[in-house]
């Protein structure tokens, strides 16, 4: 293994010697082809740990992370605008950057393929070829797995769960890390629930505790069904890709933990960014009317300054750069009753997606059920998603190749 190090890092060595980027950078950089240009479109922060209510289950304890009305910026005052929401909603940077989690005392961080890819593109994780290589060397991965292919899932979740476990030394003792469950695992139920208790076995292995992880599916017929099976199992679930009140009731039926919408993007394909958030939020409380495990809502791909406002008040609201220093310049932040607190107190009745059941339904009717612009926008992330990964593979081909 020390072998193998040192030729890993001639490797490196030599090709930044040979172009003249950091050797850190280039190790990963020089392997990747794909281009990262869109900012990180991931999850949350902010959160409180409490018994008794939410989703994340760890062990045999049912353990709650849910928005609560004080998450208390570190390096904000309270009359800041930005501070402001910060005690209404758990603001999350819409970007990969360690310094700006640290300001905001984030309490949720992402370990997903976008992730790797922010990190290499920016330059800013020194140390993330030797993840990659702590990855390739794990021994869990070295198991002759029963299903064709898994192995090199394998080595993909070991790098998530390197990732996450780093990450999570940059946010609170209560925060919690969204993980990427690969692409390939969700085939099948089964194949989702293996991938979980692999990449479950690695977080304890580097001394992170189950309830700290989430894992993040999307929400495409075969997310939905993985979820389920996840969610059944203890897992808590982070849902990705939704853009329609139909998906939104499958979420809550399959019990996942959090439903992420994209604003942005829906509001570019020609439909209400913000009125969608707002029916998938009654529509996660119709679903789960009279208990008392409500999928939290984070809400992504936020444009300017309206779309925070109205949506102030949302579980997680994702913050692109540009916005977080708007926010924290502003004296005071613009809430009016379009914003999403007196939702939470409000009562919903009915649902307009009964007859669906993401474990009944065939692909075909769960198609359907969608609307043009949400199918074009479902199938449009999971080419992205699909496409970041097949990154990441080729990477960790490479590297392999390099140390045989």
């Amino acid at each position: 293994m020390a072998g193998r190090g040192r030729a890993l890092g001639r490797f490196r060595a030599s090709l930044a010697t040979a172009i003249g980027l950091s050797a850190s950078a280039l190790f990963l950089r020089g392997l990747s082809w794909v281009p990262v240009s869109a900012p990180l479109a991931a999850p949350q922060t902010g959160l409180r740990l409490r018994r008794g209510q939410g989703t994340a289950r760890s062990g045999h304890d049912e353990l709650v992370l849910r928005a609560v009305s004080t998450f208390g910026a570190t390096s904000v005052g309270t009359g800041s605008a930005l501070g402001q929401l910060q005690g209404i909603s758990a603001v999350v940077p819409d970007a990969f950057n360690f310094e700006e989690f640290e300001k905001l005392g984030a309490k949720l961080a992402f370990a997903s393929s976008k992730t790797v890819l922010e990190a290499l593109e920016s330059e800013t994780w020194p140390n993330l070829g030797d993840l990659v290589e702590k990855a390739l060397e794990s021994e869990r991965c070295a198991i002759d797995w029963s299903e064709e292919g898994e192995g090199q899932d394998c080595f993909l979740e070991s790098l998530f769960a390197q990732v996450g476990a780093q990450l999570l030394r940059r946010v609170s003792p209560f925060g919690q890390v969204s993980t990427e469950v690969p692409y390939v695992a969700l085939a099948t139920p089964a194949m989702a629930l293996r991938s979980a208790e692999r990449m479950m076995a690695m977080y304890s292995d580097l001394g992170v505790a189950r309830g700290r992880v989430l894992l993040r599916v999307p929400a495409s017929y075969a997310g939905l069904r993985a979820a389920e099976a996840l969610s059944s199992a203890g897992y808590a679930v982070h849902l990705t890709h939704v853009y329609s009140i139909e998906q939104a009731a499958l979420a809550a039926k399959a019990g996942v933990s959090a439903v992420q919408v994209y604003v942005g993007r829906v509001s570019r394909a020609g439909g209400d960014g913000i009125a969608t958030a707002r029916e998938i939020y009654d529509t996660l409380k119709s679903e789960v009317s009279g208990q008392t495990n409500v999928p939290s809502l984070i809400a992504g791909s936020l444009r300017d300054m309206a779309d925070v406002s109205a949506l102030s008040g949302a579980d997680y609201l994702l913050v692109p750069p540009s916005l977080l220093q708007e926010l924290r310049e502003l004296p005071g932040l613009p809430i009016g009753a379009e914003g999403l607190p007196a939702l939470r107190h409000s009562r919903v009745s009915g649902s307009s997606s009964n007859k669906l059941s993401p474990f009944l339904c065939s692909p075909e009717d769960f198609q359907s059920s969608l609307s043009p612009m949400a199918s074009k926008l479902l199938t449009e992330g999971l080419a992205k998603y699909k496409l970041q990964q097949a990154s990441l593979d080729e990477l960790i081909e490479k590297v392999q190749e390099f140390l045989r």
